[in-house]
């Protein structure tokens, strides 16, 4: 059967249904045979963002970094893909300053796209926050309390301020 919203219906069936790692293998194999299909693509970065989003705290860096990747590649403008590269970007080793400039950069453009959503406010809030402590301890005191500002402007009520405070 080629009809696409076939394939489609069942992902979002077994999506439903919990199962989503079927539903990742079935749209997997479908965009290895139809790679032309720009909805296959988009909603196989999709799903693979949920997943990564779900897993980044137990993931490896190296599968997280790749998952990333493949994400960018199905769909770079996938809003949660967004988050996923802004992550990575953050983890990376040594601590770079330009990362957290383009990592804030990626959740300011999930931001556009979803701005109602208290995970992508959260996330640019601690990137502010972290960026902030780095400025800081390199003696870019001036610059880190303006990330400082944003962190105390950004951060839900459930992310300790004390620190950040006690500093600014």
């Amino acid at each position: 059967v080629d009809d696409p919203r076939i394939h489609f219906s069942l992902v979002m069936v077994l999506t439903a249904k919990g199962q989503s790692s079927d539903a990742l293998q079935y749209l997997e194999a479908y965009v290895r045979n139809h790679s032309d299909s720009e909805q296959a693509r988009v909603l196989l970065a999709s799903l693979l963002s949920a997943r990564a989003l779900q897993i980044e705290d137990q993931a490896p860096p190296e599968e997280f970094r790749k998952l990333a990747a493949r994400i960018e590649l199905l769909n770079p403008e996938d809003p949660k893909g967004y988050l996923v590269r802004a992550e990575v970007l953050m983890r990376r080793q040594p601590p770079k300053f330009e990362n957290y400039v383009q990592a804030i950069v990626l959740i300011e453009n999930a931001r556009l796209v979803m701005p109602e959503d208290a995970d992508v406010e959260r996330r640019l809030a601690v990137a502010h926050r972290d960026f902030g402590w780095k400025l800081f301890l390199a003696s870019r005191k001036d610059l880190a309390m303006d990330h400082f500002q944003k962190f105390l402007k950004l951060a839900p009520a459930n992310i300790e301020r004390g620190p950040v405070l006690r500093t600014y």
